[in-house]
């Protein structure tokens, strides 16, 4: 792989006569054995994309270049454009002409695949998108079509708590509008019987279902009484019964316990 300082996405080619210049001084930093031959000059950072390359400013492009590139040009003539000088001993600051040869991206990907060096970006991370750590004990293993990926644990139990608190809720609203549409018909139905419902009771269930009035929660109700919402939840039920609506469609209806509070 090259680093985009001078890689095969600039369409420019590589050759011997733009090195030529400088090959005794590139020569001078590099140390030679029977395997690698190892660049001793400056090298890029070791990051996911750079990996610790060598690298060597040439006077004629004015930019410096992989060293690895620069020894392949020397060598061979030249690194034609848009391709890769890639190594067959993974050695990132390896020059020794006879480990390196040319190729393409995809033939690179299936070098690193080949060999297992295959690495996600993610890999490099210490700490998820939150901030948390990234440790083995926060961490949890799953299967993507790539591979494998880390999950963070403390950000799905967020994530899952999250989604139950928006279902819990969501179920908390559709229950509310069922009782206030079965308030609203049962008042229609049998005003007399509304009107011998005891002055309390009438006010919470028609503010509770919005009766010619805007709508109200039962934390509301409760607070401008004094009592607790669950309070204000058996004066609704009570006066439905009176109304003549069976307790236990409403029993049937009724959200999660701790939901009623907030209903």
């Amino acid at each position: 792989m090259t680093s985009p300082r001078f890689g095969p996405n600039s369409g420019r080619v590589l050759t011997a006569e733009m090195c030529a210049r400088q090959q005794n001084s590139f020569w001078d930093r590099v140390v030679k054995s029977e395997g690698c031959w190892t660049w001793t000059g400056a090298r890029l950072p070791i990051t996911k994309r750079q990996k610790g390359y060598g690298t060597f400013a040439i006077s004629a492009l004015g930019r410096p270049v992989n060293a690895h590139r620069i020894a392949y040009a020397l060598t061979y003539g030249e690194v034609p454009a848009g391709r890769l000088v890639m190594h067959r001993c993974d050695n990132p600051i390896c020059v020794n002409p006879a480990h390196l040869m040319l190729g393409t991206h995809a033939d690179n990907m299936a070098d690193m695949d080949a060999k297992g060096r295959r690495v996600h970006a993610n890999t490099y991370k210490t700490h998820c998108i939150n901030g948390h750590p990234l440790s083995d004990e926060n961490v949890r293993r799953v299967r993507t079509p790539a591979g494998s990926a880390r999950m963070c644990r403390i950000c799905e139990r967020a994530r899952l708590v999250a989604f139950n608190e928006a279902k819990q809720a969501q179920s908390a609203e559709a229950f509310d509008r069922e009782v206030r549409s079965v308030i609203i018909s049962a008042l229609d139905a049998d005003s007399a019987r509304a009107a011998s419902l005891r002055q309390r009771d009438l006010d919470v269930i028609t503010r509770f279902a919005g009766y010619h009035r805007p709508c109200e929660t039962l934390v509301e109700i409760a607070a401008s009484y004094g009592i607790t919402p669950e309070r204000a939840r058996q004066i609704r039920d009570r006066a439905l019964r009176h109304l003549g609506v069976d307790s236990a469609v409403v029993r049937h209806r009724r959200p999660p316990k701790n939901l009623r509070a907030a209903a």
